[in-house]
C-alpha cells in the first residue's frame, strides 16, 4: 500500500504544479508587460520646449553683412566679365579685318574668290 500512497501523493503534487503553472501563466506574462511598458515610459526623458523664444540678432546680422558682401562681389566680377567680352570682341573685330585685308590681296593678284592657295601638283 506504500506504493498505492507514494503514487497519489505524486499525481496531487502534479497536479498542484498543473493549476500552479495555469494561474500564473497569464499573470506572470502581465506582470512582465506591465514592468516592461512601465521602465520604457519612465527610461525615456521627456523634452518640452519651455522659455522664451530665442532670436540670433547676431547671427542675422552677419548674415545680412555677407550677402552684400556677395553683393559687392557680384558687381566687380560682373565688371570683370564685361572687360573680358569687350577683349573678345575687339580681337573679333581684328580677325575680320584680317580676313578682309587677306581676301583683298587675294583679288589683287586675281584669283577668284573661293579659289584654294594650293600647288597644282597632286603628287608630292
Amino acid at each position: 500500500m506504500t506504493m498505492k500512497t507514494s503514487i497519489s501523493v505524486e499525481n496531487d503534487m502534479n497536479k498542484a504544479n498543473d493549476n500552479r503553472k495555469s494561474g500564473r501563466g497569464p499573470r506572470r506574462s502581465r506582470f512582465a508587460a506591465l514592468v516592461l511598458g512601465c521602465a520604457a515610459v519612465l527610461s525615456t526623458n521627456p523634452v518640452s520646449a519651455s522659455g522664451w523664444p530665442v532670436f540670433d540678432f547676431a547671427g542675422l546680422m552677419q548674415a545680412v553683412e555677407e550677402w552684400g558682401l556677395i553683393d559687392k562681389q557680384s558687381g566687380q566680377d560682373l565688371a570683370e566679365y564685361k572687360k573680358q567680352y569687350d577683349r573678345w570682341q575687339d580681337t573679333m573685330k581684328q580677325y575680320q579685318q584680317a580676313l578682309v585685308r587677306i581676301q583683298a590681296q587675294m583679288r589683287s593678284i586675281g584669283l577668284p574668290e573661293g579659289q584654294p592657295l594650293v600647288n597644282g601638283r597632286t603628287d608630292r
